[in-house]
């Protein structure tokens, strides 16, 4: 097999192991109706299992680099994916919400290797040519949530509640089984003591930090779009088939936009790709004020769902090529991981918040509108903090030299 063939096979081996590992980590999203219901639970609480599945993610983070670039990519994914696996089991056979939780906290601590390990493997595929291969690889995520959005809601519908989580405890366990990992030969030897230094390095590394912050306001945008966008549809009048369907218009938007904003950025962003992440942050503030101004009007609301996914949920090809670039060659998990980590706080803090706001005043449009205002706010900071810095080469770049 020649390196362009075996570096295709990495994309889309990639692009199945994201596509399948967002299925199961957003599962609750197409069901989250369901579960309200089920568990009696509030806007507030629904949010909750959204951060409860970051915590988990940041939970794991300063340990995915040690799996990543010691034991191997796949030797990680296959690590991840029992994990998750585990998770979908503890919700699949539980009897509280709290029991439920626990299961989507395995759940995000598994699809938390994902990321990192995929990152690793494309980089080492395709450097220099990686950002096109990035966006594709990550335009998995809406694959997998459009996934859910189609599956698993009819098989609740045909068996019982917990039917959807026995299908992906077994999914992720198939996974285990058939994912094959690197021979001894091709993974790295770290020093435990030397990782936890470079750990601590990435710390101290203040550009990779500020952006990172910045940036956490579009996971809380993203996460909160696809928790509450099922909800918000439906109290805009529409019935529950119409409002799954302008969920999936969201995810196929995400989906071109994660592939579109890539190519872009390295087609004109090519030496400051942090520009095409500000671009897409000010258009996503603004599609937020626009999707907060809908009514019940099926053939306005498609478009806008789409554009909303385009650019709130399409800007994490660009991001996570971001931070692969900002790593030295050995260390692209760890600094996947640890970028994941910061970002996940957005989650973590804005999706209670994000309930609570629509609690209190009984309507999911603040909660839009606050995110416009915030998310327009950060942009600005980044673009002011971004044209301070002189271009910097990557340490891949560096190494390349």
């Amino acid at each position: 097999m020649n390196k362009k063939s075996q570096s295709l096979g990495v994309m889309f081996q990639s692009l199945l192991y994201i596509a399948v590992g967002n299925m199961v980590e957003t599962s609750y999203s197409p069901l989250d109706k369901i579960i309200k219901d089920h568990f009696l639970a509030s806007a507030a609480a629904v949010g909750l299992l959204t951060s409860i599945i970051f915590i988990g993610l940041a939970g794991v983070s300063p340990f995915v680099g040690f799996f990543v670039d010691h034991l191997g990519s796949f030797r990680a994914i296959k690590i991840g994916f029992l994990i998750m696996a585990i998770g979908s089991t503890i919700a699949a056979v539980s009897t509280s919400y709290y029991m439920f939780a626990t299961g989507f906290l395995a759940i995000g601590s598994g699809y938390g290797i994902l990321t990192p390990a995929t990152n690793n493997a494309v980089m080492n595929a395709y450097y220099p040519h990686h950002a096109t291969p990035m966006g594709i690889k990550q335009s998995g995520v809406p694959i997998g949530a459009s996934l859910s959005a189609l599956i698993l809601p009819l098989i609740f519908l045909h068996i019982n509640f917990y039917a959807p989580f026995i299908f992906l405890a077994l999914l992720s366990l198939v996974f285990v089984i058939v994912t094959k990992g690197e021979s001894v030969e091709t993974r790295i030897n770290i020093d435990i003591r030397s990782y936890l230094a470079d750990l601590k390095g990435t710390f101290k590394n203040r550009r990779f930090l500020i952006v990172n912050m910045l940036v956490a306001v579009m996971s809380w945008g993203q996460q909160a779009l696809l928790t509450f966008a099922v909800l918000f549809a439906l109290s805009l009048g529409y019935g529950l088939f119409e409002a799954e369907g302008l969920l999936a218009s969201i995810l196929l938007g995400s989906l071109i936009g994660r592939i579109f904003w890539s190519w872009l950025s390295s087609r004109i962003f090519t030496q400051r790709r942090i520009y095409s992440l500000v671009m897409v942050m000010f258009i996503a503030a603004f599609m937020f004020f626009i999707y907060s101004l809908q009514y019940h009007f099926l053939l306005l609301s498609v478009p806008i769902f789409f554009f909303t996914g385009f650019t709130a949920i399409g800007w994490n090809g660009v991001y996570i090529t971001v931070i692969s670039e900002t790593a030295p060659k050995k260390h692209i998990g760890m600094y996947s991981a640890i970028g994941l980590l910061i970002l996940s706080t957005g989650t973590i803090i804005g999706e209670p918040l994000s309930g609570t706001i629509a609690d209190i005043s009984s309507s999911y449009v603040p909660v839009w509108r606050y995110l416009a205002l915030v998310m327009a706010i950060v942009a600005l900071i980044l673009f002011l903090y971004t044209r301070r810095l002189l271009p910097i080469k990557s340490p891949m770049e560096e190494q390349q030299e």
